[in-house]
């Protein structure tokens, strides 16, 4: 009988805070729970710089309901990531105090290059990267990681603040009819930072990760009438476009009641969609695959590599 460990794995993003939990042996892995809280950790750290005592205390919560969950199934390794908005918050230090004091979760902030090479890690589970050159991209909700892979080897990882809840928190301007506008310049003077990145590089395959990108391309199937892959969905740049003009018009109460989107998806999905339409223009690409992955999983592979070495 394979022995196996049991983990319990925490993604704290800015936009919700993501649990999982996992039989895991050297060789693979069985997800045994998954669950989501949207608890918006960027919505005042973007604003005011730090975590707010109302998302402070939702963070401890979220994290003690986790440890009972992880005590019930006996877990016997944890670990916790966070990304943008604890990278940026004045006072991580008393959320990762509290949280550890509560729950016992040691909460360690990833770099954005960290993060850009769990995505890599994450994404290699679902594409073959071992071939040409890739782009990969993961919008959340206070940066997006871009990584360049060429022939399965990372050869940059950047982190830029284009993340969908950073964008929303910059428009200033109450017309709602300007707001597309706003965003796209907000996104448009990062394109030579990006255009730096990528070299000049003939890209061969663009892969994008995030619960909005994922959304998009369940809404472009669904309009025009075809099936939701299983695994990795392919998705023409062109019909990716039409569904972000579409859900632009909209309110986000519209998304939620004609879509079934989760209300803090659907204020998001605008801002993410047109930053994946960026670059994939940049890029000169043609289709977006969404490998309906990220840094979690990149994350639980890791700990099976880690399984391996023990």
């Amino acid at each position: 009988m394979v022995e196996h460990t049991r983990i319990g794995i925490v993604d704290m993003g800015s936009n919700a805070i993501r649990f999982l939990i996992a039989d895991v042996t050297a060789s693979h892995h069985d997800i045994l729970a998954s669950h989501r809280l949207a608890v918006r950790l960027g919505h005042e750290v973007f604003q005011s710089g730090e975590v707010s005592a109302v998302a402070m205390a939702a963070t401890v919560e979220a994290f003690c309901q986790f440890r009972s969950r992880c005590e019930n199934d006996h877990v016997t390794q944890r670990r916790a990531i966070a990304t943008s908005a604890m990278r940026d918050a004045s006072n991580r230090d008393e959320v990762i105090d509290r949280v550890f004091r509560a729950s016992g979760f040691a909460i360690e902030v990833i770099t954005g290059e960290q993060e850009a090479n769990l995505l890599k890690i994450g994404i290699e589970t679902q594409i073959d990267l071992s071939q040409g050159t890739s782009l990969l991209a993961d919008v959340g909700g206070g940066s997006v990681e871009v990584t360049v892979v060429h022939h399965g080897i990372v050869q940059s990882a950047c982190s830029y603040p284009l993340g969908a809840v950073r964008l929303l928190q910059s428009l200033q301007e109450p017309n709602p009819n300007s707001h597309a506008t706003l965003l796209q310049q907000q996104i448009e003077r990062f394109d030579a930072r990006i255009d730096e990145q990528l070299q000049g590089r003939a890209i061969d395959r663009y892969a994008a990760v995030g619960g909005n990108i994922d959304n998009l391309t369940q809404l472009v199937h669904k309009r025009l009438g075809a099936n939701q892959h299983a695994g990795v969905d392919v998705c023409r740049l062109e019909d990716l476009a039409e569904e972000v003009q579409a859900l632009m018009v909209m309110t986000a109460e519209q998304r939620v009641n004609e879509h079934d989107l989760l209300p803090d998806r659907a204020d998001t999905i605008v801002p993410a969609g047109l930053v994946y339409l960026q670059l994939g223009r940049l890029a000169k690409q043609e289709f977006v695959l969404a490998p309906h992955t990220g840094i979690k999983e990149g994350l639980l592979l890791e700990c099976r590599r880690d399984c391996s070495r023990a």
